[in-house]
This record gives structure tokens, sequence and C-alpha cells, in this order.
């Protein structure tokens, strides 16, 4: 780890880091920050246990600066302070206590057991970075629990349910005692991780789930509540999970203090701003700009501020991808958004956040008490928490919106995978089928999609606003599915779109236009009136200003419930600029 944070060559700097340490956040850092608070705090020891000087600690010059030696092979590498040297008051607290550091993330599993299982190996491997306590002779002073007699078997995994709601517990005494009674500070990284997959997995099996949220209630009641050894504790995670019931695992903490992104205490430490973002780039090879960044990476406006993902940004610069870079955000993460982007009741208003608007969202801000309550169906308020939606600047009505490029691709490919699985269909089936207007296979294009509709027959035939989520889910997925050889635009039809051709290698435009009907002998005029309408749009900014366009293909869609009329032309044009009437 110390060789990975050497070899940066850029670093985040901690000046507020102190001052915010009793918050959590979301998709902005929050692992990176939780890690390099434990390494401010935490005493450094040799193998044997032995507290290392000052000159010898890998910490110190992380935040002060001097020479490291990564390894034999390579010379010492110089690090420059950080801006934390130049705050005199925190200083006296680096490296002064023991530090319990356990994260939670990726804890998973199918039943209760699993999970309890999969918490009991993290906690194994919490002690494992402690294991100079096993070291020390028995002294009777100790209490017994904290005789390294006792606390070997959770070196090894040898001990049942009830030692485990006692192992932070017993950790935190075992230091406090090691370290002539300094007091503990635990730090707990995706505190939520383990409830939400409970949710995910088994959440409408009562009994197994209360029996997730037993344990880790009496977990951090033991470690947290009451704890003679504890210094302070920082708890984060991704939810804002609702804490106003006592079936949270740390509702009954005492002296809790909840900070989310949005309390303005503590906001101006989250991610990145356009300025440090431009002062990273001047640093590196790159001819990328900040307003780049910004677009791809940005957008997140939290009061007066606005911030990039810190998190992305730096994996962008340190993957030398430029821009567009996306690293998931965990199993369960993953599985969470997918069960949202899934549901059906949303879909309506994700398509029109892709379209370019916001929504209203009462629940957005409510003295910083945003939620998900468990046993509920999980909606657009874990896309806010994800950082996946961000107010705008709306000052009459609380509006959110989607914040940058990247976080719009992914809504665009969930909504493809959406269409896809309401067709019956994979994605990579119905990329081919897409692929059909690109490569002019309209034919197969007008026989398969028949053979789709009937699988989404309970939705079209649900009512006007869901038969509606399908067909224009539908032209987002075209256009997604599409976007590799042709690029959407803006000032496309209502109900369709135009697409323009990515290089002048392709030199065929598309523009798409479906209509609906509740009669079928309607369909065919119907279908040729998406035609005519589509005309109008041959005059199109987009258009003209693609010189090496060559031919418009106009295809028509009329549907009737399940079933659908196709017609469409091709129309050859030398150049758009010289063609009669535009």
């Amino acid at each position: 780890m110390e060789q990975d944070v050497a070899n940066r060559r850029i670093h985040s700097n901690a000046a507020g880091l102190f001052r915010a340490a009793n918050h959590t956040t979301t998709r902005l850092g929050k692992s990176t920050n939780m890690d390099m608070l434990r390494r401010f705090y935490e005493i450094e020891v040799d193998d044997q246990g032995n507290r290392l000087p000052p000159n010898r600690t890998i910490n110190n010059k992380l935040f002060l600066g001097g020479e490291i030696q990564l390894d034999a092979n390579s010379p010492p590498k110089k690090l420059k302070s950080l801006k934390i040297s130049l705050l005199p008051g925190v200083l006296p607290y680096m490296g002064s206590m023991p530090v319990i550091f356990l994260t939670l993330n990726n804890v998973t599993g199918k039943s209760y057991e699993e999970i309890e299982l999969s918490i009991k190996s993290r906690i194994v491997e919490t002690f494992q970075r402690h294991r100079y306590l096993l070291n020390r002779e028995c002294n009777d002073t100790f209490h017994s629990i904290f005789n390294a007699y006792h606390i070997r078997r959770y070196f090894t995994g040898d001990f049942n349910t009830t030692e485990l709601k006692r192992s932070l517990f017993v950790l935190s005494g075992s230091l406090h005692e090691y370290f002539d009674r300094r007091r503990v500070v635990v730090l707990v990284d995706d505190y939520d991780v383990p409830v939400i997959n409970a949710f995910l997995e088994f959440g409408h099996k009562q009994q197994e789930y209360d029996k997730v949220i037993d344990l880790l209630d009496s977990m951090y009641q033991l470690a947290l509540k009451g704890n003679i050894f504890l210094h302070k504790a920082l708890v984060t995670g991704k939810m804002r999970l609702a804490f106003d019931t006592l079936a949270h695992p740390i509702a009954r903490l005492d002296n809790l203090e909840i900070c989310t992104l949005f309390c303005r205490r503590f906001c101006y430490y989250y991610g990145f701003t356009r300025e440090e973002v431009r002062d990273l780039l001047e640093r590196l090879p790159t001819s990328v700009q900040v307003q780049q960044m910004d677009n791809w990476y940005g957008g997140y406006t939290i009061y007066e501020h606005t911030y990039l993902n810190s998190d992305l940004v730096m994996q962008s610069v340190s993957h030398n991808v430029s821009l567009g870079y996306y690293e998931q955000s965990g199993i369960i993460s993953e599985a969470l958004l997918d069960k949202v982007f899934a549901t059906d009741k949303i879909q309506p208003r994700i398509q029109y956040l892709i379209s370019g608007h916001s929504i209203n969202f009462h629940n957005f801000m409510n003295s910083c008490f945003m939620r998900v309550r468990l046993h509920s169906l999980p909606g657009l308020d874990v896309l806010l928490h994800y950082g996946y939606l961000n107010k705008t600047d709306s000052l009459t009505t609380p509006e959110v919106a989607i914040p940058n490029k990247q976080i719009q691709h992914i809504y665009e490919t969930k909504s493809l995978q959406w269409v896809a699985s309401k067709f019956g269909v994979s994605s990579s089936q119905f990329i081919s089928f897409a692929n059909c207007l690109s490569n002019g296979s309209i034919d197969q294009f007008r026989e398969t999609l028949p053979k789709y509709l009937p699988n989404a027959a309970y939705l079209i035939q649900a009512g006007e606003q869901q038969s509606k989520a399908v067909f224009n889910g539908m032209i987002i997925a075209l256009q997604t599915a599409l976007s590799s050889s042709h690029r959407k635009t803006t000032d496309g039809p209502t109900d369709g779109f135009i697409l323009i051709p990515t290089s002048d290698r392709n030199d065929k435009a598309i523009i798409f236009k479906y209509k609906t009907t509740k009669k079928k002998n309607e369909m065919a005029s119907e279908a040729k009136s998406s035609i005519e309408e589509i005309n109008r749009y041959m005059n199109s900014t987009s258009l003209k200003n693609c010189s090496y366009i060559r031919k418009i293909h106009k295809i028509g869609l009329a549907f009737c419930g399940i079933n659908v009329t196709v017609e469409d032309q091709i129309e050859n044009i030398l150049n758009l600029n010289e063609a009669d009437g535009i």
C-alpha cells in the first residue's frame, strides 16, 4: 500500500481532512479519505510491535514529506509535504493513537450464514493487522478477555457468533492496554453494504434479515456505545439508511452526529474543484482541458460550489484514459443500482432525465435527512446517494438532473438493458437488432420487431404511461446501440431521433420517428405520416453541418398495442447545402 501511495504522481491533499473527521460521503473518495485518516492517526510499529521513531515511519513522510525507500532495487522517492503540515494545531494528533480499520465492502451472501461468515473473515483480516498483540506476555492486570491467550482465536477464525459480536470491543481493549492506555480510533468503511446485500438477497425473509441487523447492531453497540477504550469513531457508507427506525444497525448509538454530502459544515471537503483539476492537469502530459473533465466527471453542485468526482478523475489520469473512464462501484452498489434501473415504474422518469430534463424531488433535502427504506422499493433516492443525480440551480423547487456525460452514458446503457429485458433478449442481441438500421437491413428490422413486442405486452397494454415507456425506451436503446457508428443530435423529431455518422467512412444519416394509434386500420397511414413529418427535418442544422452525408434513411413506425408497421425511404443527396429547399 505504501508503494502504491508513494508511486502516485499526484496526491490528494489532506488540508481539510482532519476537520471533516466525522462525516459520511458518497462516490467522491470516501474510502481513500478513510485510509488517509487511518494513516494520520495510527501509531506505526514494527513486526514485533515496537513503536517506530519518526524518521522510520512511512505515514509521517506521506503527510510531512521526505524520502521513502520503496524497495532495495529502486532509488529513494522524494515526497512533498501536504497542506496539513501547515496546520500546527492538528499535527500533535498525527501518529498518536491506535487505529482499528474495518471495511465491509463487498460483504455478500445468499443467506444470513453466508453474510456472517463474510463478516467473520473481515474481522480476522482486521485482527491480522495487529499480530504483534500475540507476542505480548500475559499480564495479570489485564482483564482476561484482553490476554493474548483469549484473543488468539480471533486471528485464526476459531470463534463463535457471540464472540464475533464482541470482536471490535475486544480488539479496542487489547490495543488500549498495549499502547499504554491510549484510547482507540475506530474506522468502519461501507457499514451499509451487508444491510443492502441482505435486502437484495433475502429482504423478503424477515427473520433472516433481522438476524443480520441484530449481528451488526450488537457489534456496533459493544464497540461504539459506552466503550471506555474509544476515542472517536467514524462510520461511513454510500447510503443514508432510515435512521429513524430501531431496526437500523447504528440507530441506537449515543452522541451520533450524522452528516451527509449536503451538510454545509463538511460539503467543502468532497471531490475536486475545477481549480484543483486544472492544477492536476497542468502537471500531467495531457491535452485534456478542465472543461472536458468537467463535462464527464463534474456537475456535482453542493450549495454554491461545483465539484468533480475525485475518484474518477484520479482513476482516469492513473489509467491514462483521458475521458469516459468508468469503474464499477462494487458488487453491492451495482446490484442495488441495477434493481433501481430495472424497476418498470421508475423508467418514465429515468427516460425523462436521459432526455436532458430535471425532475422535482421533494425529498431531495430535508434537514440532511435523505433515506432509503429497506422494506420498500428502492427509487430515485438511491441514485441520488450514489452520485447518479445532482441538484440543479433551480431556486424555486428542489430539482435533480444527471450531472455529467459519464453518468449519462450509464443511464443510457441501463435503459438499453431494461428494453432488451422487456423484449426478452440479451443486450447483445438487441444491439445486433439495432445494427440493422446502420447496415441497411431494414427488412430484417421490420421482421424482428414484431417478434419482440409480445414479450412486453403486459407493459404496452397496462396504460399509456407504461406503453410510452416501452416505445421511448426503444428510441433511447436504439441510439445507445448505434453510438459506435452514429452520434445523436439535439434537433431531432419528437418521439424520434436524428443520427449522424461519426466519420466520413459512413455517409448515411438516420432519421427515425414513431407514432401510436388505437386502430389497426390506421397503422399504415400513421407510419407514412411519420415519414412526412421526418421530411420537415431534412434541413436540420446537424445534417447541414455534416458535409460527408450522401444518404438519409428515413424510418417511420406506427404502433397499435403490440402490433407495428414500418415504413422507410432512402434519399440520396449529393450535398445537403446545395439540395433544393435547403
